[in-house]
């Protein structure tokens, strides 16, 4: 999930920035798919763009859409804003974009990062020798060589075969990050004045903006027009809200190119580097979760489930609010018999409504962070691991029953038919659809007696 915010043009060797607007120029979507229509809960940020799933159609407020698929209003947003919004996920964006806009996308600071120019020149005089060779072999008569087709990320045409220049420079920059220890980290060292070079040779330490920056620097030294893009990636999802949550730990950048015949394409190289960052958010990227805002550490389960009832209960809270217009409003005090309105009897009803409020909230929580205890087969499971655990055979926390009793029989063969048994005794009473009385009793009395 990638939430589109400012996109970045103008690079003066230390800051990305967006630049003016070129004036008359309309964004243009072509094949779009995979639409999906979904609302948004915003806090006041004073800025006045919103963000919105990449990449935005239409949404419910007054906004424009502009020449970058950006969505912005006239006015900063400076409360909390709902709206309603609708994006395609798959699409062509701008595939005949304005020349101008193109040129844009290929500035250079000059003087500046030398490394990075010349190594971006190298793929581009590669790129060139292989085409022209793959041209000459296909220009020659049989054999007939199948040419395998390699995915672009991002976007609609993400599996077209990549046969071009601009393409293959693209894999070459992917390849260069995946493959030379670059490494995600939220305390980079700093750079001098060429930036970009001391970090795709020097230190190659950073996180997504570093990243984000560095391709899109070498994209355009190859000659390849390209921007960054800023916003956020992920969310965390409130099952009891039915819906994600998206904080400051999530912003995240990204990169875009144009590809003549497919548009602007979405390339995230942090993926290259730190898929996990991208898979499972922040805190699973960085090796120190301490370096994080307390909201993003993965908390013990009972702290995480008492964020989600306290923020479920606020969105509840914040959506009837937002929605309560004055029609709503004098609707409401009437069914509640205040059919002449004065602030003493409007004092009196909100002081009773937040008594009220208070007194669910409290019950609601009691009843959720009433502690679960595990069934007596689990619970027999579980110390059974913990016994093991000791005698050097821990158990992985993805690795199920079943796989870890063949780990464990390949490690201690005189274990292998007891904890097979018992790895089979427990799938059937932990997920079995009849429970047997008499076989728990006969599960727990095995566990307890394996010797380990």
């Amino acid at each position: 999930m990638y939430w589109r915010g400012p996109v970045l043009w103008n690079f003066d060797g230390r800051t990305w920035t967006q630049g003016r607007t070129v004036a008359g120029v309309a964004p243009q979507f072509t094949e779009t798919e995979q639409a999906i229509d979904y609302s948004v809960t915003l806090e006041p940020h004073n800025k006045t763009w919103l963000f919105a799933l990449d990449l935005p159609e239409r949404i419910s407020v007054p906004a424009n859409l502009t020449y970058d698929f950006r969505v912005v209003r006239k006015e900063p947003v400076k409360a909390r804003l709902r709206y309603e919004a609708r994006s395609h996920l798959g699409y062509h964006a701008n595939l005949h974009e304005d020349e101008r806009q193109l040129q844009r996308a290929l500035q250079l600071p000059p003087s500046l990062n030398p490394r990075t120019l010349q190594l971006a020149a190298t793929w581009r005089a590669q790129a060139e020798a292989a085409q022209t060779e793959a041209a000459q072999t296909e220009a020659a008569p049989p054999p007939v060589r199948a040419r395998r087709a390699v995915p672009l990320p991002g976007g609609k045409g993400g599996n077209r075969s990549l046969a071009g220049i601009d393409e293959a420079i693209t894999r070459a920059a992917l390849a260069y990050f995946n493959q030379q220890n670059f490494r995600y980290t939220l305390e980079p060292p700093p750079l001098g004045v060429h930036g970009v070079d001391d970090f795709l040779f020097e230190t190659r330490l950073g996180f997504c903006e570093h990243y984000a920056s560095a391709f899109v620097f070498l994209m355009r030294a190859a000659h390849i027009p390209a921007r960054v893009v800023t916003g956020y990636q992920g969310g965390e999802y409130n099952e009891l809200g039915n819906y994600y949550i998206v904080r400051q730990s999530d912003a995240h950048a990204w990169a875009e190119i144009w590809l003549a015949g497919q548009g602007w394409k979405r390339i995230d190289p942090t993926a290259a580097i730190a898929p996990a960052r991208v898979e499972r958010g922040l805190s699973a990227a960085v090796m120190n979760n301490a370096a994080l805002p307390f909201m993003a550490r993965n908390p013990p389960q009972w702290l995480r489930e008492l964020r989600m009832n306290w923020d479920a209960l606020s969105n509840q809270w914040n959506q009837w609010v937002l929605g309560y217009d004055t029609e709503r409003q004098f609707a409401f005090l009437t069914r509640l018999g205040m059919k002449s309105i004065t602030w003493q009897k409007m004092a009196l009803n909100m002081m009773a409504g937040i008594g009220l409020l208070v007194a669910l909230f409290a019950l609601f929580m009691l009843r959720h962070l009433i502690k679960r205890q595990p069934d007596k087969v689990q619970a027999a499971w579980l110390k059974l691991c913990r016994k093991l655990a000791k005698a050097g055979l821990p158990r992985a926390a993805h690795e199920g029953a079943q796989d870890y009793a063949t780990r464990i029989a390949a490690a201690r063969p005189e274990l292998a038919d007891a904890i097979r048994d018992l790895a089979s005794r427990y799938g059937a009473l932990r997920y079995g659809a009849v429970q047997d009385e008499q076989a728990q009793r006969e599960f727990l009395r095995r566990a307890t007696a394996l010797k380990t």
